[in-house]
């Protein structure tokens, strides 16, 4: 089926995230490689053309497709935010916070 995204009027949700490296991480050279890597123009184009991300490397502005470029809004990323629908601290903040570190002491 040939379908397009449209951004709804309303807003869209949006999905921020990052890489870190814990405090008890074991491997911390493979670790920085990885983060290296997705850091790279070529990783950080490749995310921009296959998923429409937002850049983290600003080399991907000089050396990235212009038309990437462009349809993702790379060259001024904070206007891709706008009209973005923050959904702000859950409900039940305490109890899912509580299930974190549940989890992760597992």
């Amino acid at each position: 089926v040939d379908v397009s995204y449209i951004a709804p009027a309303e807003g869209e949700v949006s999905w921020n995230c990052g890489h870190g490296i814990g405090a008890d991480a074991t491997n911390v050279d493979a670790a920085y490689a990885l983060i290296n890597h997705y850091m790279s123009v070529e990783a950080q184009i490749a995310f921009a053309d296959e998923e429409d991300y937002l850049a983290s490397n600003s080399r991907v502005v000089e050396e990235g497709d212009p038309d990437v470029v462009a349809a993702v809004g790379l060259a001024s990323p904070g206007g891709s935010f706008s009209g973005t629908i923050y959904e702000g601290e859950p409900e039940l903040d305490d109890f899912w916070l509580d299930e974190w570190r549940r989890f992760r002491s597992s």
